[in-house]
């Protein structure tokens, strides 16, 4: 749906201004990062599920939630304080922004980060930060 990428490209909008250069964007990349590929950061789309559903003179409304993953990726001694800093930045752009931050009175709700240490390369420190937008579509 239409609705989704749009919403995605948003959140994508509002965080690729805030990373300098040198940490690479990507958006549902599939592929694992190499070493070289790092700082990196992937929005990805996890799912997409009706809250509520709701009959209005012949149309169907339907309330959302699109769930969406920013996960961050860097190495080296100082990858903590690395990451740290794009996290706060990201969390002050879009929980500053409130509600009217990608223009249709569509919600964001960011949960905290996770930290995934579980991974063959140790030298690279994963972290996940789950956004959910409530949002509602006509059909």
């Amino acid at each position: 749906m239409k609705r989704r990428h749009d919403l995605q490209m948003a959140v994508a909008g509002l965080i690729r201004p805030l990373l300098s250069p040198d940490v690479l964007f990507c958006i549902d990349r599939e592929e694992p990062f190499e070493a070289d590929h790092l700082p990196a950061i992937n929005l990805s789309r996890l799912s997409d599920s009706v809250k509520e559903a709701a009959a209005q003179g012949g149309m169907v409304q339907q309330r959302r939630q699109l769930m969406l993953s920013l996960d961050l990726y860097a190495e080296g001694e100082s990858r903590y304080a690395l990451l740290d800093v794009i996290e706060g930045d990201i969390y002050r752009a879009l929980l500053t922004l409130g509600d009217a931050c990608l223009g249709q009175g569509e919600t964001i709700m960011i949960g905290g980060a996770e930290f995934d240490q579980e991974t063959l390369l140790a030298v690279v420190c994963a972290t996940r930060i789950p956004i959910t937008i409530d949002y509602t579509i006509t059909l």
